[in-house]
This record gives structure tokens, sequence and C-alpha cells, in this order.
């Protein structure tokens, strides 16, 4: 079994730089049946393209950073989504959080966050911002915050329905 991290043009990264986690194994998939577009999005020479972003240090210790569809890309900053939500889970009104992307005309996108208050607990967005402020940069720190009590939507595996959340989220900036 082989692994490497790769940047966007298909070229191994150095130490410490993040990119795209790929691996190379007998054990690897050949194809998706019957759907060669799919296939080609995810292999390449052998190389199974995984999702994930990660970085190698010098002990080739491999650290991944997060999905590659959770990461921000703001004006030309790329932001780890599990970066804003750690920041946010230190936060003591906070009891559950979750960020993501939202589309901006200038920029991209910008960081949105969602997060769930705890029981008899308050927190406003400026003091959520000014929390975050003291904690990551201030171009993690999210433009947008929905602020909800109630628990956050799941699918039936209990995990966190982060495409409804953001759906939800993002139908109320329409508005």
């Amino acid at each position: 079994q082989e692994l490497a991290i790769w940047n966007d043009n298909g070229k191994e990264v150095s130490t410490e730089e993040i990119g795209k986690l790929i691996v190379k194994s007998a054990c690897s998939m050949r194809c998706y049946l019957n759907k060669p577009e799919a296939t080609d999005e995810v292999l390449e020479n052998g190389w199974l393209r995984t999702g994930d972003l990660g970085k190698i240090d010098e002990d080739d210790i491999i650290t991944i950073i997060d999905r590659k569809k959770n990461i921000v890309i703001r004006g030309g900053e790329n932001i780890a989504c599990l970066d804003v939500e750690g920041a946010l889970y230190g936060h003591p009104a906070i009891a559950e959080p979750w960020a993501f992307s939202v589309p901006d005309e200038r920029l991209g996108e910008v960081v949105g966050a969602g997060v769930q208050i705890r029981q008899g607990m308050q927190a406003t967005q400026e003091e959520i911002r000014a929390f975050l402020s003291q904690k990551i940069a201030h171009f993690k720190i999210p433009e947008h915050i929905w602020i909800q009590t109630t628990p956050l939507p799941r699918g039936a595996t209990d995990k966190l329905n982060r495409r409804a959340l953001r759906a939800i989220c993002l139908e109320t900036l329409k508005a």
C-alpha cells in the first residue's frame, strides 16, 4: 500500500504542506460499476483520491485536516470547517456547532456557522465573534451565524445532517 499527498496539479507536496490524501493499494476499488465519469473523478493511474485533506510531518506522521468538501475557500484562503467548529466548541454556551461555506460575490465563499446553545444559556452573534477573535484568525470567523436552542437535525445514522442544515441557513439569507 502506498500513500501520498498531492496538490491540485497532481504533484506531491512537501513536508507539512496540506494537500489531497491519495492511496494506492491492491485493496482499492477498480471502478464504479457503469459509472466511468465518477470513476475518473476518484481514480488516477491506480491512485484513489480519498476526499481528505492532510499533511505528513518530518516523522512521516499523517494528520488528516478535513474533508475537501468541508473546506471554505475565502478569497484564496483555505479554511477547514473543523478548525472553526473546534474553536466554537470552546465557547461555554455552545452545545454543538457546525461550520460551512456561504456563497459570497466578492470572495467566492465566506464562513457560516450554526450553533445550538446549551439549555438555560444565551449568546449573541457579537459575543460569539468576540470569543472567536481570541481563538482563530480573523478570516476564519464566521460572517453569518445562526443560533438555535433546539437540537440540530440528524440523519438516520444520528450524524449531523450538514447538507440540510446548510440549506436551511442559506434559505434565510434569501428572505
